[in-house]
């Protein structure tokens, strides 16, 4: 029994010396036979800490005659005599020590049983440190993990979820997932959940409920693990973004904000301008129709004459009668008014003209946007625009049209006006900051040149001018919000990256090209359709 048995088995006399031990014990405590260890104690064979340990155990048991049962043992072994191993690692055992008795029943010592649990420990250990380890992470997380059951019930969540919603984890267990979200976002977790499958994870973002009542936006990774019998559940890995939806949102209305500023900048220019293009016309209008005005107040006397000399009583003689006619005629001057009247009423139609003219591109240049993407004429958008933008650049530059024939191209008109103003002015601007710069008051016009033109699948637009040009080193700023050369007050730097981002929101493209002392070239591209239309029809007629 003693030879064969797998267990550490032993017998003790009172003094706690070996008695007998079986071949396992003597190889466990690195014997090679058993009779080697008869008359030692604990102390000759492992640390004093255990020795004193199953010591004082032994005494018990002796004393009471009770056993002690299955009682876990870490021993820390002295080294074996005569070997050269050095420190043994410890071991843990499983040992059950009970009283020892002769045929008396006189308890005459002790005995026991140990089995050898090193390995099952060193597997607890392993998995209480990694336990350990996931809690600590875990309990640090930023992020919010949650675990829901087959029937959308919470199981389990971290304790970041207190940190982000106020929630203790254990108050959300057995929970419906349901009632902590907001009704808007039911549609969209139902269609995560069909989504859902073992292969695929699937991101959203949603809004839950607060503890204080408020909304928190997360965006989650669902992960299947309802087919994993440890866990049977949908995992959700959640982060707060709150903060980053309110800064996006910020961000929007910031940028809302600066579109409205810089329309509301480009609108004062346009004002003063138009008021001056319709001052023009109106002021000769107003001129002539003041001289139409005296006009007629000297013909009205010059008809009263008449009048009084065509139903007078008392014969007048001929001759009389012809110097009185004579010397109305003349103080009216009749020959001027006959002159003049006629070029004063053509002035009055062509000032008035004028006006409708202007009032009319002002109307199809700002005429409301239902911001939708339809076909329109970009040429006729491109004279209008110069038409309502004029006082801008007819006293520093002479505009040439190169407008070719150009089918309906979708787009925003709005937003392309927008554009194509901001172009004209900045590159009038340009020349006149030249001019100014040169200092010669008398220097020629310059010239903006303004180009249409189909390249394959693109409607192409070039806004060209013979100003001073773009330095090489700020080509590549030119785009950024609030970058301007101008001098302050004459420019917010917004005018270019509005006039990109609105390009690139029809999907085209804005290029600029320029040579110092050359003049600048700014090319917009514009695809002739939308993606999955029909292309449009060139119309030659029109």
């Amino acid at each position: 029994f003693m030879a064969g048995i797998p267990e550490q088995v032993y017998f003790k006399d009172r003094d706690s010396r070996f008695l007998r031990v079986s071949d396992v014990q003597a190889q466990r405590l690195g014997f090679e036979r058993p009779e080697e260890l008869i008359g030692m104690t604990d102390f000759d064979v492992f640390g004093d800490e255990h020795a004193r340990a199953a010591r004082a155990d032994e005494l018990r048991v002796m004393e009471t005659g009770q056993p002690i049962i299955d009682l876990e043992e870490r021993e820390i072994y002295r080294p074996t005599p005569g070997s050269d191993d050095g420190e043994r690692e410890p071991g843990w055992v499983l040992t059950t020590k009970l009283p020892l008795r002769d045929t008396s029943g006189e308890i005459v010592g002790t005995f026991g049983i140990s089995r050898d649990i090193t390995l099952r420990k060193r597997a607890e250990a392993a998995l209480s440190e990694s336990e350990g380890r996931w809690r600590a992470l875990l309990d640090h997380l930023r992020e919010i993990v949650v675990l829901a059951d087959a029937q959308g019930r919470l199981t389990y969540a971290t304790p970041s979820m207190e940190r982000w919603l106020g929630y203790h984890p254990e108050e959300l267990v057995g929970v419906d997932l349901a009632s902590t979200g907001h009704p808007d976002d039911v549609g969209i977790m139902t269609d995560a959940f069909k989504r859902l499958n073992p292969d695929e994870s699937v991101s959203l973002r949603h809004r839950v409920r607060h503890k204080d009542g408020s909304w928190h936006t997360l965006e989650s990774v669902l992960i299947d693990l309802r087919a994993n019998p440890t866990v049977g559940a949908v995992l959700f890995a959640s982060t707060d973004v709150t903060d980053a939806v309110r800064l996006e949102e910020e961000r929007e209305r910031l940028d809302l904000e600066r579109r409205v500023s810089h329309r509301l900048e480009a609108v004062g220019q346009l004002a003063a301008g138009i008021a001056h293009e319709i001052n023009t016309p109106l002021q000769f209008v107003g001129d002539s129709i003041t001289f139409l005005k005296d006009a007629v107040e000297e013909l009205l006397i010059l008809t009263g004459r008449y009048r009084e000399l065509l139903w007078i009583d008392t014969p007048v003689p001929v001759e009389q009668r012809r110097a009185i006619m004579s010397e109305a005629e003349e103080h009216a001057d009749v020959e001027y008014l006959c002159e003049r009247i006629p070029a004063a009423f053509e002035r009055t139609v062509e000032g008035i003209g004028r006006v409708r003219s202007i009032v009319q591109a002002m109307k199809r240049f700002s005429h409301p946007s239902s911001g939708e993407i339809v076909p329109e004429d970009l040429n006729d958008a491109i004279e209008t625009t110069l038409a309502v933008c004029r006082n801008e650049y007819k006293y520093v530059a002479e505009v040439a049209l190169e407008l070719g024939e150009l089918p309906s191209v979708p787009c925003n008109i709005g937003e392309i006006n927008q554009v194509l103003l901001n172009l004209i002015v900045n590159a009038a601007q340009a020349i006149e900051e030249q001019r100014t710069a040169a200092g010669d008051g008398d220097a020629p016009l310059g010239r903006i040149g303004s180009s249409t033109r189909v390249e394959g699948a693109h409607a192409v637009v070039a806004i060209a001018d013979d100003g001073p040009g773009i330095p090489e080193q700020l080509l590549e700023r030119i785009y950024e919000p609030f970058f301007t050369t101008k001098e302050v007050g004459k420019g917010t730097g917004q005018g270019l990256a509005l006039a990109r981002a609105t390009i690139d929101r029809h999907g085209g493209a804005l290029e600029c090209a320029s040579t110092p002392g050359a003049g600048t070239t700014f090319t917009i591209r514009l695809p002739l359709q939308v993606a999955g239309a029909e292309p449009a029809p060139l119309d030659v007629a029109a």
